[in-house]
C-alpha cells in the first residue's frame, strides 16, 4: 500500500493526470483488499474462532497478499516504471535516414541569379511596394 502511495505522490508532483488517476484506481482496489484483510487477521488472531475459520482467514490473507503484489506491479505499468527497455534494455537515438534532400540543394540558391535575396540583405523593396 505504500508503493502504491509513493507511485501515485510521483505521479501527483509530475503533474500526469492519466497517470494519477490510473494509480488512484488502483489504490482505491488495494485499500478495498486492506480493508478485507483487516477482518480477516481480526478472525484469525481470535482465540475464541474455529480452527476452520482461522484456516480460511490465513488463506483469504495469502490471497490478499497476492492482489496486492499484482496491484502494485499494476500501478508501477500505470506510473511508467516499467517500460519497453525492461525487456530489451536497448535503447537508441540515432535514426539510419537516407537523406533525402538531392546534393544541388535548390534552396541553396544560385549565386547572383538566385530568385531568393540572400539572408540578412535588404536589397529587395516589400511586395506591396510602388517600387519594382
Amino acid at each position: 500500500m505504500g508503493q502504491i502511495g509513493s507511485i501515485a505522490a510521483e505521479a501527483k508532483s509530475d503533474q500526469d493526470l492519466v497517470r494519477l488517476a490510473c494509480i488512484a484506481d488502483k489504490q482505491q482496489r488495494a485499500a478495498d483488499v486492506m480493508q478485507l484483510g483487516t477482518t480477516e487477521i481480526l478472525i484469525a488472531r481470535d482465540a475464541t474462532s474455529s480452527t476452520q475459520a482461522r484456516t480460511f482467514a490465513a488463506q483469504k490473507l495469502a490471497a490478499a497478499g497476492e492482489r496486492l503484489a499484482t496491484l502494485v506491479d499494476e500501478a508501477k505499468a500505470c506510473a511508467g516504471e516499467e517500460g519497453p527497455e525492461e525487456l530489451d534494455d536497448a535503447t537508441r537515438t540515432d535514426a539510419d535516414e537516407p537523406r533525402t534532400v538531392p546534393f544541388n540543394d535548390p534552396s541553396a540558391g544560385l549565386g547572383v541569379l538566385s530568385p531568393v535575396p540572400p539572408a540578412g540583405a535588404d536589397v529587395w523593396p516589400p511586395v506591396a511596394s510602388p517600387f519594382e
